[in-house]
């Protein structure tokens, strides 16, 4: 049996790309671990309105926007994925964090211009 076609598919949305939700800036951001340790069984996640202009269900992780949102974008083939949105003022932090470290230098950026990160785990 064949996938029921999406009334609306939703396309993931740029790394760089910024949003708000309740007063709280958040951008598109590559953090597998963060996507990791907010998806796997038993994690705590509390369901959001629709963001206008972004396809897919939003979440909270801990019910806290401080730890970002969780985007759950549905493919043209019927596959589910999630996408890690940071809080605009934890990724300048991090930037700064990142700056100091390692300068300011564009090997070390992604194409967005924005340092890239590694968490421990």
């Amino acid at each position: 049996m064949s996938a029921m076609p999406l009334a609306n598919a939703a396309s993931s949305s740029p790394l760089g790309t910024s949003i708000e939700v309740s007063g709280v800036s958040f951008v598109r951001f590559d953090n597998p671990l963060r996507v990791e340790a907010y998806t796997q069984p038993g994690a705590s996640l509390t369901v959001m309105h629709r963001i206008a202009g972004n396809g897919g269900c939003f979440m909270v992780p801990e019910g806290n926007l401080l730890c970002g949102l969780i985007q759950w974008v549905v493919k043209e083939d019927g596959s589910v994925i999630p996408e890690y949105w940071i809080e605009h003022g934890e990724l300048e932090e991090l930037t700064a964090q990142q700056e100091q470290k390692v300068g300011a230098r564009p090997e070390d950026s992604d194409r967005g211009g924005r340092p890239t990160f590694v968490e421990s785990p």
